[in-house]
């Protein structure tokens, strides 16, 4: 065989071949090719070792390849289809991104199998040719790109294409968090309850909140949790929430507590038949002896005791020329609380 390229024209003819099936074991000679030209559109396989190495070998000094270094450079040669794709950021939705593949043969009938990179994720995560993902977040460190892989499968002739992949980044479209929560109070106990959103899921440790205090007193939570604080001052704080998302941006919020939560307790002072209302009688709340709050009764004999904070208490009412028989106790603990009614005797 002269030195220089070589044209192989592959025929499944019956008298075509380029060895002979002893050559084709690997020993006797190589047969030589002289039909004519032809149209041929279907391959055959052939040993290129034994076909061209009886020229081309190392020891004859003329560089040549070796069957196991064709198979990798030939490698879907005889698919007749190569698999790719195009992707496009959606600029108005974070994280979405839309797929084009392209390589099913004009006229043919193509499935489509994609597995877009995330983890999790599966060859079935899309099975058009036109899909579009939305992920969950950005790539985690230290990658940087998500690897979207794509194959394709001619159903009509029975191919199917070697996986084809690229890297990806989806773009972030960034919109500052909502802050939103619900405050509930306990004594000097405030507890905040986050439910603060965003376009994407909000990260660890996204919500610090400011107690308002002196010096500085602050707590850090993850988004939909609840944060608390127990103050050892009474007073009335301004608590700063500030939520911060996975691309920095930030809001706040600031809300009023006065601790502890003070409440009220009413009651009614009568004669002893009950039913007849005691007018202008002094009421005094008192905590160990100590009188800690005071009102008069009104026309109904009633009262109302304001800004009282948690405790337990009695109450007693006083009035000129009457005697009362009772001071009852009342526990003032997280709401408003009713005394018995007081009975004068005389």
């Amino acid at each position: 065989m002269p030195s220089g390229r070589h044209l192989f024209r592959i025929t499944t003819a019956a008298n075509y071949t380029t060895t002979n099936p002893t050559a084709y074991k690997g020993t006797g000679t190589v047969a030589g090719v002289t039909i004519p030209d032809g149209t041929f559109t279907e391959a055959v396989w052939i040993n290129v070792q034994q076909a061209c190495g009886q020229c081309h070998t190392n020891t004859a000094g003329i560089p040549h390849f070796t069957a196991a270094e064709l198979s990798t450079l030939a490698k879907g040669m005889h698919t007749n289809i190569q698999a790719n794709f195009t992707w496009t950021r959606d600029l108005t939705t974070s994280l979405k991104v839309s797929f084009a593949a392209s390589g099913c043969p004009t006229g043919d009938t193509c499935t489509y199998a994609w597995d877009f990179g995330q983890t999790g994720g599966t060859t079935t995560d899309g099975t058009t040719a036109t899909p579009t993902h939305t992920y969950t977040s950005l790539p985690v460190f230290p990658a940087t790109s998500f690897t979207v892989t794509v194959t394709i499968t001619d159903t009509t002739k029975g191919w199917t294409s070697e996986p084809f992949s690229k890297s990806v980044v989806p773009f972030i479209r960034n919109t500052a968090p909502v802050v939103s929560n619900t405050i509930a109070q306990e004594g000097f106990t405030v507890t905040l309850t986050d439910a603060s959103t965003d376009d994407v899921a909000l990260p660890a440790g996204a919500v610090k909140v400011n107690w308002g205090t002196t010096p500085g007193s602050t707590s850090t939570g993850d988004a939909g949790t609840a944060i608390s604080k127990t103050y050892t001052t009474a007073g009335t704080y301004i608590i700063k929430t500030t939520v911060t998302d996975a691309g920095g941006l930030k809001s706040y919020q600031n809300r009023q507590v006065t601790v502890p939560v003070k409440y009220s307790v009413t009651g009614s002072v009568m004669r002893l038949d009950g039913t007849t209302p005691v007018a202008g009688a002094s009421v005094r709340l008192k905590l160990g002896g100590g009188v800690v709050k005071m009102a008069l009764t009104n026309a109904a004999g009633a009262y109302t005791l304001s800004n009282v904070t948690p405790g337990s208490y009695t109450v007693e009412a006083v009035k000129s020329g009457l005697i009362f028989s009772s001071t009852p106790a009342v526990v003032v603990t997280n709401a408003n609380a009713a005394a018995a009614t007081i009975l004068a005797t005389r």
